[in-house]
């Protein structure tokens, strides 16, 4: 019982959104991205089904056969061996299926292990030398890459992916003291990474992978944050509840962009000194 406990307690972080999932989900239920892991194991399972269907199919045939041929003569056999031929040709069809999906995912963990090795080593040794702005950079521009999800798996990314929220802060913060120009897309982006990482199910600090130092870091830049919200651009926390509310997939568990941009619209105006008297 207490394996069976841990075993479903165990969970993951999805490659392609950071959610924290259980290992053996087949497909994340935030995003619909495939887990290799427990998208593997199911593949698996379907595969022993069809091999013991075939089995037990061609067990009972045989013996349908064999019944019919003694009771009904050779014209009626014909005919059952017809069925026999197309049933197993289904089953076959089914099976090879199931090979191609098979190879499929060993593509994606091939090439998530190739990307680990080619690219991991460089990604440790920036991130050691203690330069953020670099190690994002570099982060960046290995996304678009094959096998590039194992990114996930990386210890410090999420780190990194807070890291970006901060430093979209900081331009924000330039824009708003006017040095350098009004972009309501940088003012949405930014409420959309704050509120995202503040009330998102997958996103909190407790479940995120940090070390104490990084941390620290997240909680001091969070508490920025929130002075920006509620401070700078002047939303209560009636308003920045409803705004979430409204931006909300229909699945409940993480905010849609578009949504978000209409749910800010009315405040867009205040803020970039575009509202009208």
């Amino acid at each position: 019982m207490a394996g069976m406990k841990e075993a479903e307690q165990k969970r993951i972080y999805c490659t392609s959104c950071g959610a924290y999932v259980g290992e053996s989900e087949e497909k994340c239920p935030y995003c619909g991205a495939i887990n290799p892991t427990g998208a593997e194991a199911a593949h698996m399972r379907r595969l022993n089904r069809i091999r013991s269907d075939m089995a037990q199919m061609e067990d009972d045939l045989e013996e349908t056969y064999v019944r019919e041929l003694k009771s009904r003569g050779s014209r009626i056999a014909k005919t059952t061996v017809c069925i026999i031929l197309a049933v197993a040709a289904i089953a076959a069809a089914g099976f090879l299926m199931n090979r191609i999906s098979e190879s499929r995912y060993s593509r994606q963990l091939e090439q998530e292990l190739a990307f680990e090795r080619a690219y991991f080593p460089q990604l440790n040794r920036i991130y050691e030398e203690g330069d953020d702005d670099a190690t994002l950079e570099y982060l960046y521009s290995l996304y678009s890459l094959d096998g590039a999800s194992v990114l996930w798996s990386w210890p410090h990314h999420d780190y990194f992916q807070y890291y970006s929220t901060y430093r979209q802060l900081q331009e924000a913060g330039k824009m708003m003291a006017g040095e350098t120009e009004k972009n309501e897309d940088l003012l949405t982006w930014l409420v959309y990474d704050i509120l995202t990482d503040q009330r998102a199910e997958y996103r909190t600090v407790d479940d995120a992978h940090l070390d104490d130092d990084e941390r620290e870091k997240v909680l001091t830049w969070q508490e920025e944050e929130e002075i920006f919200l509620t401070e700078r651009l002047g939303l209560t926390e009636p308003e920045l509840d409803e705004i979430w509310q409204k931006s909300l997939h229909r699945s409940g568990s993480f905010a849609d962009y578009e949504k978000m941009k209409k749910a800010l619209a009315p405040y867009l105006k205040r803020w970039t000194g575009d509202e009208q008297s």
